[in-house]
């Protein structure tokens, strides 16, 4: 996008084909975003969904939606055994220490490392929160792409 500003200040803005320069282009080298825009709006007058069509979408965004989740499911699965095998790994540490079966330098490096893998654990599993989805009426979309389009802002007409 290229600002132009006339002398007497007036901005103007342009999308610019860089294409133009490699190839042998048929679009025009600059266009207004005033005129993109409304052909993106004339576009979207012409876009419209079928009561199959948009039955279809939701189908195909709810089955990924359901994949998503079971996926999440078993990370969480995976992140509790993770979380119980530091901890008992860290239990055993312990023992081994307080039996004298292992030096104190070492005991306190393995006792850090368990520590920074059960704090990850720890992070991890906070920001995976169920989430249920609320799509509410966003599968009743309208029929057609332009009603629900937003107009150009008036900087750019």
């Amino acid at each position: 996008m290229q600002h132009t500003r006339t002398r007497t200040g007036r901005v103007y803005e342009y999308f610019v084909c860089h294409r133009r320069r490699d190839t042998v282009c048929q679009q025009r080298k600059v266009l207004p975003v005033a005129q993109v825009e409304q052909r993106v709006q004339d576009l979207y007058r012409t876009i419209e969904l079928n009561a199959g069509q948009r039955e279809r979408i939701e189908q195909i965004v709810l089955a990924k939606l359901h994949r998503q989740q079971a996926v999440n499911g078993q990370r969480l699965e995976a992140i509790t055994v993770e979380a119980q095998t530091v901890e008992a790994n860290h239990a055993k540490l312990l023992e081994a220490y307080y039996a004298d079966a292992i030096d104190r330098e070492l005991f306190l490096t393995h006792q850090r490392r368990l520590s920074t893998e059960q704090a990850g654990l720890v992070r991890e599993r906070a920001s995976w929160r169920p989430r249920t989805p609320r799509f509410g009426g966003a599968f009743a979309m309208p029929s057609t792409c332009f009603k629900t389009s937003k107009p150009p802002t008036p900087m750019r007409q």
